[in-house]
């Protein structure tokens, strides 16, 4: 944050007064928070048996995907992204995709990525 000092004649006081002009930061951007979900007719009879942690991670899929029309960018399942640890976020990846719910990318030592989403019967 920068200051500046200048002066500046005010009428109604008759003379030169000093001015402090302050340099403000901008303000941070919000960040996007999707309120709620559209939970497709398919992924819910798919999700009907499945444990929590591949029902949380389904619903965060398509929270992401919401927020990434809207912003840009692809799904990266990361553990920042899921909140979940390594091992509980695989089980609920591979239970996705073997519920034909989502299709994936995996790379050597990075996240994987959703390449597709299942929206409807006809999709999948």
């Amino acid at each position: 944050m920068t200051t500046t000092d200048e002066y500046v004649y005010s009428p109604g006081a008759g003379k030169n007064i000093r001015v402090t002009a302050i340099d403000a930061p901008t303000p941070a951007r919000r960040k996007f928070r999707a309120d709620f979900v559209k939970v497709p007719r398919a992924w819910i009879e798919r999700l009907r048996d499945a444990p929590g942690s591949v029902y949380g991670l389904a619903l965060d899929i398509l929270a992401e995907d919401f927020r990434r029309k809207n912003v840009g960018g692809e799904i990266i399942l990361s553990a920042a992204v899921t909140g979940l640890p390594q091992r509980q976020r695989h089980r609920a990846i591979a239970a996705l995709v073997s519920r034909g719910l989502i299709e994936v990318r995996k790379g050597r030592n990075q996240a994987p990525r959703v390449v597709r989403l299942i929206q409807t019967e006809m999709d999948g």
